[in-house]
């Protein structure tokens, strides 16, 4: 490229009738502009050598994708292939499977919660040996106590999503007050190393006094950091708690899918750098 530029330069100088250098000033423009040309195309051909083929792509594409399992234990509905859909992750991919306990609310009302837990622990331990593995849970509501029996049961105790939690006494868990029951129902997620966590609450008071203060008052995990801080927990840091407009059915609104969605995508976020940390360390 050099040689080129040279060649314009001594032409427009040499071919002009009196050689005057203040005349150079367009050339060396010139030169300039060429030379700029030249390495945007550089960039641009190396852009489209080092591009993944089509072929790699179709193979990225054909990875299975992470499979969610959402519990539902006389909950509202939500919209999971909505939720699918509202996911903006770039890194990973996943896919909802519900699995539905049909009348734990009913054995709940008419005998206990501990009850409804002994009668589909069966099904509960046959979700998580089945094929394929399971990579996250996500419950709502009264199911925060599924996954704490989950857990001291050694089923399981890997990434999940709490959806607006409201913990209920059992075998497991103390009674006698809502902050006994917070209280029990932390210690058991804390001791049993459950994570990461990422719990969703709606905006209203009663989600905000009844389970945000909560959780923070037993001061098991400390304080949550808020949106500007990711959410995080002082003493738990993979955990994380984030709110969202409405009450406790914010998450059964289909305007909020894509919020649900953010937390599934994080909870996976924080178990790969948690993952890559333990194999640095």
């Amino acid at each position: 490229i050099n040689v080129v530029v040279g060649l314009i330069l001594k032409t427009s100088v040499t071919n002009h009738p009196k050689g005057n250098r203040s005349r150079m000033l367009p050339a060396v423009f010139l030169s300039r502009l060429i030379r700029s040309l030249f390495v945007i195309l550089l960039y641009c051909w190396a852009g489209l050598a080092l591009a993944p083929s089509s072929a790699n792509v179709t193979v990225a594409s054909s990875r299975p994708p992470k499979q969610v399992v959402s519990i539902n234990a006389a909950n509202g509905a939500i919209d999971w292939r909505l939720v699918e859909e509202s996911s903006t992750s770039t890194s990973v991919a996943w896919s909802v499977h519900e699995h539905d306990l049909n009348g734990f609310g009913q054995i709940m009302k008419d005998r206990s919660f501990q009850a409804a837990l002994d009668h589909f622990e069966p099904q509960l331990r046959s979700i998580f040996s089945s094929q394929p593995p399971v990579d996250a849970l996500i419950v709502s509501s009264k199911g925060v106590n599924i996954l704490t029996f989950l857990a001291t049961k050694g089923i399981w105790k890997g990434p999940s999503v709490l959806l607006s939690p409201i913990p209920n006494a059992c075998d497991h868990i103390g009674g006698g007050s809502w902050e006994a029951e917070w209280k029990s129902t932390m210690n058991a997620l804390v001791s049993q190393d459950v994570g990461p966590l990422g719990i969703g609450v709606g905006t209203s008071q009663d989600e905000q006094d009844l389970i945000v203060e909560m959780i923070e008052d037993t001061d098991i995990c400390g304080k949550h950091g808020g949106a500007l801080a990711g959410g995080s927990f002082e003493k738990c840091p993979t955990w994380f708690l984030r709110s969202f407009p409405g009450g406790h059915s914010w998450k059964n609104e289909i305007h909020n899918a894509h919020d649900i969605a953010m937390l599934i995508n994080r909870v996976f976020d924080m178990s790969t750098c948690d993952a890559q940390h333990k194999d640095f360390v």
